[in-house]
């Protein structure tokens, strides 16, 4: 197993059941290579060695950040157990991701893992009975969960400052669709008066951080996803979209009796799919309900 990652930042966690103890040794870095299954390769191997691929998409060439995991297990298992408790702790991996609101870094998808991450099982080698099942419903299973799950989220707290409450913020929920901090105030600003946008980059740094602005943005997020996933139709896009983009300018004006107003002014934004149209109706949603937060002349 190799990691640049700094070994001091190794997360132990220990789960025991009776006489079944689970220890889980991970390391981690997830802010530069961080991808999620199935995101454009950069690479394909030959015999001649790995040849580089041109993306025409959004992939981007790996960079160094790994989830290394070494799981030490207090008692025989087979080899179907062995192996299961890779899947097991791949999973638990992918839900710690998933909890961090982890962004990927070659999609506009979130993470459930990185481009090189591994994983080592170990257990004492001896007669008698070995433990046969590392699935989620038999109690080895639930430990090896709980210790990578624990084991991941402190890695990369320690690793990358990554936490949950770090987390709480506008610029990371829209990362992913390519946006950072210096996007995310110009695209807002562009849709302010000179006199609105001035004052918003001098305040931005506090609205992108409020929990109820988050929650509402997030919302938006979601929803988006389930748009791109197909759990919701196209037909209904333009209604659900135009009124999570209303929540979001209440949430930043607390103005929630202008909420149908905020919901008829976004029908050029709402029915667009792509992560340009997306964003525009993020920053425009932001931009109106600052608008009236701060009204000019206050």
């Amino acid at each position: 197993m190799g990691t640049a990652a700094n070994m001091h930042h190794a997360a132990f966690v220990q789960k025991t059941f009776r006489n079944l103890e689970v220890w889980a040794v991970v390391t981690g870095g997830v802010e530069t290579n961080a991808g999620r299954i199935g995101d454009p390769a950069s690479v394909f191997e030959t015999e001649q060695g790995f040849e580089r691929l041109d993306q025409p998409g959004p992939a981007a060439e790996p960079k160094p950040g790994t989830i290394n995991i070494m799981l030490f297990i207090g008692h025989p298992l087979t080899e179907a157990a062995l192996t299961r408790s890779i899947m097991t702790a791949s999973e638990a991996k992918t839900a710690a991701l998933q909890e961090l609101a982890v962004n990927s870094r070659y999609s506009n998808g979130l993470a459930t893992g990185t481009g090189t991450d591994q994983i080592i099982v170990t257990a004492p080698d001896r007669d008698g009975f070995r433990l046969g099942w590392a699935g989620k419903h038999g109690k080895l299973g639930e430990l090896i969960g709980l210790a990578v799950l624990d084991g991941v989220k402190e890695t990369l707290a320690r690793q990358n400052s990554l936490t949950p409450r770090g987390q709480c913020s506008v610029k990371i929920h829209l990362e992913r669709f390519g946006c950072n901090t210096t996007r995310l105030v110009a695209g807002v600003s562009k849709f302010l008066p000179p006199y609105h946008a001035e004052i918003f980059q001098n305040n931005s740094k506090g609205i992108f951080r409020d929990p109820i602005t988050v929650a509402a943005v997030a919302s938006l997020v979601h929803l988006h996803d389930k748009f791109t996933w197909q759990i919701l139709p196209a037909s209904c896009r333009h209604e659900v979209m135009g009124s999570a983009a209303a929540q979001v300018a209440c949430a930043v004006s607390l103005r929630y009796d202008q909420f149908d107003r905020y919901r008829r002014s976004f029908d050029q934004h709402a029915d667009k799919d792509d992560d340009h149209g997306f964003l525009n109706l993020s920053y425009a949603a932001l931009a109106l309900g600052f608008s009236d937060k701060w009204p000019e002349g206050d």
